[in-house]
């Protein structure tokens, strides 16, 4: 069986993890934290989102979790007006806006990857160093373990490099 390593546990690295899981695919996904991001941030999905979502499998708990909107406005924060959308809901249901904050996203997604027999999560699992051969990636971690697989994934936010480094 083919296996693959994810670093990050983000919204990108476990939705990929579903996505490979689903194709009988090995996945052992790394993650420097000890939960998934609780931080605000994005809040809403588009039609590309909703079709990747549905096809990992979760879209039905995100819309049980979210909220379709029927109307957006978006403001500066002196409250002036930037663009509103209309009808978001019902202009493509089955591909709908959806809304639902990225750290229960997160928390769904992983709640979906524990249940998954070929995903394995590792957290606390800081990344050293990653490498190849003619045989195999790796990625080694802090603690000195060394993990193998067939093909490595970085899905690591930039900004979360930056910090670490500094």
């Amino acid at each position: 069986m083919m296996k693959v390593i994810i670093v990050g546990a983000g919204p990108s690295g476990l939705t990929l993890a579903l996505l490979l899981a689903k194709s009988d695919i090995q996945v052992i996904l790394v993650e420097a934290a000890t939960v998934v991001d609780s931080q605000p941030r994005a809040a809403m999905y588009a039609a590309p989102a909703i079709r990747v979502l549905r096809k990992a499998g979760v879209l039905d708990d995100v819309r049980r979790d979210g909220f379709l909107p029927k109307n957006i406005t978006f403001k500066k924060l002196s409250g002036e007006k930037i663009v509103s959308l209309y009808d978001c809901a019902t202009s493509h249901r089955e591909d709908a806006l959806t809304v639902l904050p990225l750290g229960q996203l997160g928390t769904l997604l992983v709640e979906h990857c524990n249940r998954e027999e070929n995903i394995q999560l590792r957290w606390n699992a800081k990344v050293k160093d990653i490498g190849q051969d003619e045989k195999k990636a790796f990625v080694v971690l802090e603690s000195g373990q060394v993990i193998e697989g067939d093909y490595l994934v970085w899905a690591v936010a930039i900004q979360a490099l930056y910090h670490s480094a500094t």
